[in-house]
């Protein structure tokens, strides 16, 4: 238990050295505050009961709004589902509603087509930004609609050995895997009622490497934020990740100094380090 208190109080001081002195957070500690990175880094101290004070951050995560109403990466660039997203989850950690959410929820209800939603208009729908989509509607109160649609086009990216891609007819990958059973889920279709629960569930497995870690798709060695994914994606589908082949590889992850690199011998950042404590909460049984 003190081994584990001491390596927390590295984690917690590794990402608050992350906070930049606009408020936001870089992946790493020097680096410029983005909204991807602050996201993580918010859920990661919150995660270890050391939340930062929201003013400085709450106050960076508006300056990235847009006109329009959804928010950037970061400040002075068009807005993006995944940020806007992210944006959504900061104000929720901190305990806060943001700022005009009907216009927020307009602006990602505009992002919708027949079947999916995409990155903006004129492009193509996919089920990362359908993922960021219905997650970001969770947190500003707003209903997707077209369900049925939208069940349909994540049908139609499954692929015939398990897995989904990003788009019908790509490889699968375990983010986009990931994503689309989660995002099935909020669109109210159970476990049980996902059209080839036992493949997506053997495929994922399929993809752990010797080490314990997960591999992303073929080719590709195992990373922390592949380990996540597929841990997450496991027990969204009701099925048990082996648990010590993940935590070991979790912890050869682990930087000595604080936080956590993408596999093993990688420096430390905001990302991998979020995918190593919430994959450690899902193994241990905690709720995330």
């Amino acid at each position: 238990m003190k081994v584990r208190v001491e390596q927390n109080v590295r984690h917690i001081e590794f990402l608050s050295s992350c906070q930049t002195l606009d408020g936001g957070f870089g992946s790493r500690p020097g680096l410029e505050s983005d909204m991807e990175s602050t996201r993580f880094a918010v859920d990661s101290l919150v995660l270890l009961s050391a939340p930062p004070p929201p003013g400085r951050v709450l106050t960076w995560v508006e300056r990235c709004r847009s006109a329009d109403g959804g928010y950037a990466g970061c400040v002075a660039a068009p807005a993006r589902m995944d940020a806007t997203y992210y944006a959504l989850r900061v104000h929720r950690l901190l305990g806060g509603e943001p700022p005009a959410p009907d216009a927020c929820r307009h602006w990602v209800g505009a992002q919708g087509s027949a079947g999916g939603f995409s990155s903006g208009p004129g492009t193509v729908p996919d089920v990362d930004n359908t993922y960021y989509a219905l997650r970001a509607l969770e947190l500003c109160g707003g209903v997707p609609k077209e369900a049925a649609a939208h069940l349909a086009f994540l049908d139609s990216c499954a692929a015939a050995q398990g897995g989904f891609g990003n788009r019908p007819g790509e490889p699968p990958d375990l983010d986009r895997t990931y994503c689309a059973i989660h995002s099935l889920l909020m669109l109210g279709r159970p476990a049980s009622g996902l059209a080839r629960p036992a493949p997506h569930a053997a495929w994922v497995t399929s993809r752990r490497a010797a080490s314990g870690g997960y591999a992303n798709r073929p080719g590709q060695g195992p990373s922390l934020p592949a380990t996540y994914w597929a841990v997450h994606a496991l027990c969204l589908l009701n099925e048990t990740p082996s648990g010590q082949c993940e935590l070991g590889f979790i912890s050869e992850s682990r930087c000595p100094a604080g936080g956590f690199g993408c596999a093993p011998g990688s420096p430390a950042e905001a990302w991998p380090t979020y995918c190593a404590l919430q994959a450690g909460a899902l193994i241990r049984g905690r709720s995330v």
